[in-house]
C-alpha cells in the first residue's frame, strides 16, 4: 500500500481512504472504493483497525484464496493518477453476476434505463405480469428497478415501480420508485448458471400484493395536503442533488420555479423573506396548495429531466410514501386550502 498523507495525521477513515492507494502487483495503483471497507469486514471478519496493528502488507499475505477482489480500471490512465479503484471483496465460491450478464439481461428483456455507477448495475424492466393503475389523471403500468452488484458484495435487489403512460400506452419515461426497505425485495440467484437464474427472476417476478400497497399509500397522498415542511424538504433536496450531479443552471432554475408554482408561492402566501423563518414544529402543520400526490408526481417529472445520480436521489426520497405523511388524509376535513387557513 502507498500512503498520500500519513494516516497518522488523517482525522477520518474517509481521508485515509482518500488518500490510500493499494497496490496490486502487474495491475497497478488503485484507491479504495466506498463499498470496499463493508465488504471487507464481512468477509474476512476483520475490523479495518487491523490496519493500524499490522503493516498491510502482512495482512493481506494471510488471505487464503477464499477471497475475490473487484476491480474498475480507468478507460484513461493519467501520470500520476490511480489506476482504477478497488470495488469490494467477495468470497471466491461465489460466482458473481458481471456485467455482461446484465447486459445480456437488458437486451432480452427490454430494459429501459440502464447505468452503471460504483461496482452496481441499475436497470428498469417491465414486470411480466404488467397490471395497469390510474391516479387522478395519470395511468401507470408496473415495473421493477433492479440493482445487481457487479462486484460480488451483496445480493440483487429489486424496487417496485410505476411508468406513467399515455392514453395509447406508450411510456413517458416518468417513473415513480421509492427505493425502501418496504418495496425492495431481494433477489436469490443461487449457484450454477446466475445468468439464467437472473433471467428466471426477471421473467417471473410478480409482486402484486406489494404493488396494492404501494398503490394505497398513493391514493391517500392524493386526499392529503402536502406540508410546508414536506416542500421545503423538496426544495433542500433538489438543490442538492442537482448541484452535486451537475445539472445545467438552466435547468435547475427551470425545475426550482416550477416547484415554487406548484405549491403556490409558500413564501409569499405566507409572508416569509425565507424558508428558515417557519420552525420545524409549526412547518409540520401549515399547508402548501397541493396535495401530496402531486408532490411525488413533480418529482417523477424531475427525475426523468435530471442526471441518473440526482434520480437516484429523487427515488431514495421516494420511500417517504411509506411513511405516514405530515398532514395525512386532511383533504376530507378541508376540501379547498381556503377552508384549510380559515379552519
Amino acid at each position: 500500500m502507498e500512503y498520500l498523507k500519513d494516516p497518522k495525521a488523517c482525522h477520518s477513515h474517509e481521508e485515509v481512504d482518500v488518500n490510500t492507494l493499494v497496490i496490486i502487483p502487474g495491475y497497478g495503483k488503485f484507491k479504495v472504493g466506498e463499498r470496499f471497507w463493508t465488504s471487507w469486514c464481512q468477509i474476512t471478519g476483520q475490523s479495518r483497525n487491523v490496519f493500524d496493528m499490522f503493516q498491510p502488507e502482512e495482512v493481506f499475505s494471510r488471505l487464503n484464496d477464499d477471497v475475490r477482489i473487484t476491480v474498475e480500471i480507468n478507460d484513461t490512465i493519467q501520470d500520476g493518477q490511480p489506476d482504477g479503484t478497488i470495488l469490494a471483496c467477495a468470497s471466491s465460491k461465489r460466482q458473481p453476476l458481471t456485467s455482461e450478464d446484465m447486459q445480456a439481461a437488458a437486451d432480452k428483456f427490454g430494459a429501459e434505463f440502464y447505468s452503471y455507477d460504483k461496482g452496481v448495475v441499475t436497470a428498469l424492466f417491465n414486470c411480466p405480469f404488467p397490471t395497469t393503475y390510474e391516479l387522478l389523471e395519470h395511468k401507470y403500468t408496473t415495473q421493477f428497478l433492479l440493482q445487481v452488484p457487479v462486484d460480488g458484495f451483496s445480493q440483487p435487489a429489486s424496487y417496485l415501480a410505476l411508468h406513467r403512460i399515455q392514453d395509447d400506452g406508450r411510456h413517458t419515461g416518468i417513473v415513480i420508485t421509492p427505493m425502501c426497505k418496504e418495496s425492495k425485495t431481494i433477489l436469490q440467484v443461487g449457484v450454477g448458471n446466475v445468468q439464467e437464474n437472473l433471467f428466471r427472476v426477471i421473467s417471473t417476478f410478480n409482486p402484486e400484493e406489494e404493488f396494492h400497497k404501494l398503490i394505497g399509500r398513493l391514493e391517500i397522498a392524493t386526499a392529503s395536503w402536502a406540508s410546508f415542511g414536506e416542500a421545503c424538504g423538496i426544495f433542500r433536496l433538489l438543490t442538492t442533488a442537482m448541484r452535486d450531479s451537475h445539472v445545467s443552471t438552466n435547468t435547475q432554475a427551470k425545475i426550482l420555479e416550477r416547484f415554487d408554482q406548484l405549491c403556490g408561492d409558500p413564501n409569499r402566501e405566507y409572508n416569509l423573506t425565507s424558508r428558515q423563518e417557519v420552525s420545524t414544529r409549526r412547518a409540520m402543520t401549515i399547508p402548501v396548495r397541493c396535495m401530496v400526490y402531486d408532490l411525488i408526481a413533480f418529482m417523477a417529472d424531475a427525475g426523468a429531466e435530471t442526471s441518473d445520480d440526482a434520480a437516484m436521489a429523487i427515488y431514495r426520497w421516494m420511500g417517504m410514501i411509506y411513511q405516514e405523511f405530515e398532514l395525512e388524509g386532511s383533504q376530507k376535513q378541508f376540501p379547498t386550502w381556503e377552508s384549510f387557513q380559515a379552519g
